[in-house]
């Protein structure tokens, strides 16, 4: 077991609070640009190559569904005109 790379977190702080600060500063400062460089990577791909528009599948029908419950919100109006009348 020795012999296996342990990514263990309590080990893992000792081996780096015995390296030297010069190193601390590198590995934070990469470790920092690769978050940011995948961050900006992720948001240019999702904007030249994503298709963010719903597929016909999910379109389909929503004139219908948006008379029916135009309809419905009206009925339901006058229902509640007709019951304040009575």
């Amino acid at each position: 077991m020795d012999d296996m790379v342990c990514l263990d977190a309590p080990l893992a702080h000792h081996h780096y609070r015995l390296t030297p600060p010069q190193f601390k500063f590198k590995l934070t400062s990469v470790m920092i640009v690769d978050f940011v460089g995948c961050w900006v990577i992720e948001k240019l791909c999702k904007y030249l190559f994503a298709d963010l528009e719903p597929k016909a599948l999910i379109t389909r029908g929503r004139e219908r569904r948006e008379a029916r419950r135009a309809e419905e919100n009206r009925l339901a109006a006058d229902a509640a005109v007709e019951k304040k009348t009575q």
